[in-house]
C-alpha cells in the first residue's frame, strides 16, 4: 500500500516489522529438536531486514537504517552467526553515536555485547564499551 502512495519508508518500516515477527517465530522454535521451522522463520526476517535495508540506504533515512542494521545483526546473532551479526551492530551502533540517539546507542550496544561473550572475545568487549562511553 505504501509503495502505491510512493511513501517508501514507511514500506521499509513494514518490512523491518515483518522481520521482528518472523524473528520472534524462529524465538518460538529455539528448543525444538528438528530446527528446521527455525531456520525457515529465522531466513525470512533476514530477507525482509534486507529489503527494509535497501529501502532505507535509498531513502537516507539515518535512524530507520540504524535500526535496521540493528535487527539484521540481532537475527545474525539468533541464528548464531556472529560473524555477520557483528558488522551490522557496529554499523548501527557508529549510525546511533553519529546522531546522539543514546536510547539507540545503549540497544546496539547491549546486542554487540552478547555476540562478543558468545565468540569469547573478551578484549573486542573492552574496546567496545570503551567506544560507548567516549
Amino acid at each position: 500500500m505504501f509503495e502505491e502512495i510512493g511513501d517508501f519508508n514507511h514500506t521499509g518500516d513494514c518490512y523491518n516489522g515483518i522481520g521482528l515477527i518472523y524473528k520472534r517465530m524462529g524465538d518460538s522454535h529455539y528448543y525444538d529438536p528438528n530446527k528446521t521451522l527455525m531456520d525457515k522463520y529465522y531466513n525470512l526476517a533476514i530477507d525482509c531486514h534486507k529489503k527494509a535495508l535497501k529501502i532505507k540506504l535509498e531513502t537516507g533515512d539515518k535512524k530507520g537504517l540504524a535500526t535496521t542494521y540493528g535487527s539484521l545483526g540481532n537475527v545474525y546473532s539468533s541464528f548464531d552467526k556472529y560473524d555477520e551479526a557483528l558488522p551490522n551492530l557496529l554499523k548501527a551502533l557508529g549510525l546511533y553515536k553519529e546522531m546522539g540517539y543514546k536510547d539507540g546507542v545503549k540497544q546496539a550496544y547491549e546486542y554487540y555485547r552478547k555476540v562478543t561473550v558468545h565468540k569469547k572475545n573478551i578484549k573486542r568487549l573492552w574496546n567496545i564499551m570503551f567506544i560507548y562511553e567516549t
